[in-house]
């Protein structure tokens, strides 16, 4: 509970000051220690109830999940492909290449640390598709401006045997490439 206490405290000093500029941790202290108290002390009891009353309750669910885990994995999978939801930062690019305004995001933020996705693999996938060879080859000319092997240097989706050692983008030339990448990101 402490944990709890103390974390919650520093998010809203952290917001005070993001806010505000100088206070002093007296008048934060003073101010959001109740409110970080109560908040600790409630998500406190909320996991002591679900660990002592739920585990009777929420057995019979975790057998169920445990027995369908597939099903449950592909539904929730076909799920996110299906509504576009994704972990992508591909964002990033619209306070690059646009002005800024809209860039789709429903909860989060896209991480510019996060370049090596949609900075490198992102632009890559999409010179694998449009290369003027075909689409996927597993040597393609639009990466570098040279002849680049794809498969092995950078992991990319190619149409080669090797895909069956990489399952998780073989399906992926099988599809539309939106989808595609939303089954890629997901």
């Amino acid at each position: 509970m402490l944990f709890a206490v103390v974390a919650v405290f520093f998010y809203f000093y952290r917001q005070l000051i993001y806010l505000g500029g100088n206070i002093e941790i007296s008048v934060v202290f003073s101010q959001l220690f109740w409110r970080a108290f109560l908040v600790g002390l409630i998500g406190f009891f909320c996991f002591f109830a679900i660990l002592f009353f739920g585990y009777r309750l929420l057995q019979p669910f975790g057998n169920f999940l445990y027995r369908w885990r597939y099903m449950v994995a592909a539904t929730v999978l076909f799920a996110c492909v299906l509504l576009n939801l994704n972990g992508s930062s591909i964002g990033c690019w619209n306070g690059i290449l646009a002005d800024g305004q809209d860039d789709g995001l429903l909860f989060g933020v896209n991480r510019a640390v996060r370049s090596d996705e949609w900075a490198v693999n992102t632009p890559m996938a999409f010179a694998q598709y449009y290369d003027p060879q075909g689409a996927y080859p597993y040597f393609g000319q639009v990466m570098r401006g040279a002849i680049t092997d794809s498969f092995i240097v950078y992991g990319q989706i190619v149409w080669d045997i090797a895909v069956l050692f990489r399952p998780f983008i073989g399906g992926i030339c099988f599809w539309e490439r939106n989808v595609a990448y939303r089954f890629l990101m997901c």
